[in-house]
C-alpha cells in the first residue's frame, strides 16, 4: 500500500467517524462559533474522534525579565525590550518520559517541551494589533550534551519565521493585522493535512492555515530521555498603538492544543524548508562618506571630553549555522540582521572578549555614549530597526529606542546635508535632562536595570527586508556605531 493511498484510507475513517458527530452537534445545539470562523469545541471533538490525545496549553505574554529575577531563567535571554514575547506553555504529552524543563510553577506547564515526531501542537486565535513586525516560530531550546549528561541551552531557530509579510489570513487586502489565525508546528506532512482537514471540518477557513515546520533531519525529536526540547515564540516589536497592544498581550484570545495520535502513519517528514535569500544587492555603502561626515561632526561637538569608538561585529549566526555548531544564539531569527559590541559566543559565555567589548556608564554627566549611522528603515533596507542596551551578566535588556524616533536626529550634527534624511544620532545615559535625542539607562530594580558598577553591551537589530521578507543582508548595511565619551581624567571605558 503505498504512502498516498494510507493517507486517504486514515482520511476516510476518520470523516467517517466523525462528520455524523460534528452535523449531529449543530443540529441539536447552536454551534459554539468563535470569532474566528470556526468552531473550537467541534474541532477539539473532531480531533479526538480522528485518534488523537488532545490536551490544552497556554498562551500567554512572558516578562522574560521578571522570570529571570524569580530564577526560572538562568538569564534574560537578550530579549528585546519593549517588544513583548508570547509563548507556549504546554503539559507532557501520553507515556512521555524525558522531563520538560522551564516549568511555570504556577500552571505546571512547560516552555521547553519534547516533541514526538508525528505530533502537532496547534494555535487557533488572532493575529497582533498593527505593528512594525511580528512573528512566530518554533526552537531548539535544549539539547542534551552525553559527555557532560546534562542538557546545553541553545534556543536557536529552526530556519524562516511565519511573520507579517508572510502570514496566512482570511483578509482579502492582504492586512495580517488583528486576522484570524491557525498556525500548526509539526515534523510531519501527513499530521499536517490531517489536522487541516478536521479544522476546515470545523469551519475554519483554509485561508487561515500556516505550518511551522520542524525540521526533523535537524533535530531529535521524541519522548525518551536525551530528546530535544523545544519551544515556540511570538515576537511583537513597534506597534502602532501602545493600548491596543497591552490589551492584545493580556488576552490573545488564542487556544493552544497538544495533539498525540493514537494510530499509526507512515511517516512522512517535511524536508528541510527552502529558507528565504537574504538580500536585493542594493547597498546602503554610497552613504560612508555622510556617515563618517556625521562622525566628526560628533566628535567635534564633544572635543573635551575623551572619545573612545567601540566597534560593532555581526552578532549571531543563523540557527542551522548554530545549531551544528552548538552555539546559543538565545532566540535569534532569520527575520533580522544583529550588529554588537560582541559576538554571540563571548556574548552568551561572558569570556574576556566580550568582557573587553563592554564598559560601564556612570551618572556622570559628561559620561555617555552617542550610537550614530545609517536608519535602516529609512533607506528601505528594513522595516523597523533599533538599538537595545543590555547588561552583561544577565543580558538583559532594559532599554531601546527604535528608527520609527530617529527622523531628524543627524540634523542636529550635520543639518542641511543632502543625505542627512536617512542617518541618526542619539545619545545615551543615565539622566538625559530633558534632552529629547537621549535614551535614559535605568539602574534597576532587580533586572529591569543595570548598576552604575555593571558592564553593558549595545546590539542593534535591522527587521525585515519588504523585497525578500526576511533580514537585509548585512554585508549590504552601513554597520551601526558607536562613541563613549566621558571625562577627560579617564583614558578609555571602564
Amino acid at each position: 500500500m503505498n504512502r498516498l493511498y494510507r493517507f486517504m484510507v486514515i482520511i476516510l475513517i476518520s470523516l467517517m467517524v466523525f462528520l455524523p458527530a460534528v452535523f449531529s452537534c449543530a443540529i441539536i445545539k447552536p454551534a459554539a462559533e468563535s470569532s474566528v470562523g470556526g468552531d473550537i469545541d467541534t474541532f477539539k471533538d473532531a480531533l479526538k474522534k480522528a485518534g488523537f490525545t488532545v490536551r490544552e496549553g497556554n498562551y500567554r505574554y512572558h516578562d522574560v525579565i521578571a522570570l529571570c529575577s524569580a530564577g526560572i531563567l538562568d538569564s534574560c535571554l537578550g530579549a528585546n525590550v519593549d517588544s513583548p514575547y508570547l509563548a507556549y506553555q504546554l503539559p507532557q504529552a501520553p507515556g512521555q518520559q524525558v522531563t520538560n524543563m522551564k516549568v511555570d510553577p504556577k500552571s505546571g506547564l512547560a516552555f521547553a517541551y519534547a516533541l514526538r515526531r508525528d505530533e502537532a501542537i496547534v494555535q487557533v486565535g488572532y493575529t497582533p494589533p498593527e505593528a512594525g513586525y511580528f512573528s512566530y516560530q518554533s526552537y531548539l531550546t535544549l539539547r542534551h550534551d552525553s559527555n557532560q549528561n546534562s542538557y546545553m541551552a541553545l534556543f536557536n531557530s529552526l530556519g524562516d519565521s511565519i511573520n507579517n509579510l508572510t502570514v496566512n489570513t482570511s483578509d482579502a487586502n492582504g492586512i495580517p493585522f488583528n486576522q484570524p489565525v491557525i498556525i500548526i508546528s509539526t515534523a510531519d506532512q501527513g499530521i499536517d493535512k490531517l489536522v487541516r482537514t478536521t479544522a476546515e471540518i470545523a469551519g475554519y477557513s483554509p485561508n487561515t492555515f500556516n505550518t511551522d515546520v520542524i525540521p526533523s533531519s535537524m533535530v531529535r525529536m521524541g519522548l525518551e530521555e536525551g530528546a530535544d526540547l523545544f519551544s515556540f515564540i511570538t515576537r511583537i516589536a513597534s506597534p502602532s498603538h501602545k493600548e491596543e497592544l497591552d490589551n492584545y498581550i493580556k488576552n490573545p484570545n488564542t487556544v493552544v492544543l497538544r495533539l498525540t495520535p493514537n494510530f499509526a502513519l507512515t511517516p512522512d517528514p517535511f524536508p528541510v524548508p527552502t529558507l528565504r535569500i537574504r538580500g536585493t544587492g542594493k547597498t546602503e555603502l554610497d552613504m560612508l562618506p555622510a556617515v563618517e561626515k556625521l562622525r566628526n561632526a560628533i566628535l567635534a561637538r564633544y572635543g573635551r571630553l575623551n572619545a573612545t569608538e567601540v566597534p560593532t561585529c555581526i552578532a549571531l549566526p543563523e540557527g542551522f549555522t548554530a545549531i551544528q555548531s552548538n552555539v546559543n544564539t538565545i532566540g535569534g531569527t532569520r527575520d533580522a540582521t544583529y550588529f554588537c559590541t560582541a559576538d554571540v559566543a563571548a556574548w552568551t559565555k561572558r569570556d574576556d572578549s566580550s568582557r573587553d567589548a563592554a564598559f560601564t556608564l556612570s551618572d556622570n554627566p559628561d559620561d555617555f555614549i552617542i550610537i550614530y549611522g545609517v536608519n535602516h528603515e529609512a533607506t528601505g533596507k528594513a522595516t523597523y530597526a533599533n538599538c537595545v542596551v543590555y547588561g552583561l551578566q544577565y543580558l538583559n535588556g532594559v532599554a531601546c529606542i527604535d528608527s520609527r524616533a530617529y527622523d531628524g536626529s543627524a540634523d542636529d550634527y550635520i543639518a542641511g546635508h543632502p543625505q542627512s534624511r536617512y542617518l541618526y544620532a542619539w545619545k545615551i545615559a543615565r539622566r538625559c535632562y530633558e534632552d529629547p535625542r537621549c535614551l535614559e539607562v535605568p539602574a534597576g530594580p532587580k533586572r529591569y536595570g543595570i548598576e552604575l558598577v555593571d558592564r553593558l553591551i549595545l546590539l542593534f537589530r535591522a527587521y525585515l527586508e519588504a523585497d525578500t521578507k526576511v533580514g537585509p543582508a548585512p554585508n549590504e548595511l552601513v554597520m551601526d556605531r558607536i562613541i563613549k565619551f566621558s571625562p577627560k581624567t579617564e583614558s578609555k571605558p571602564q
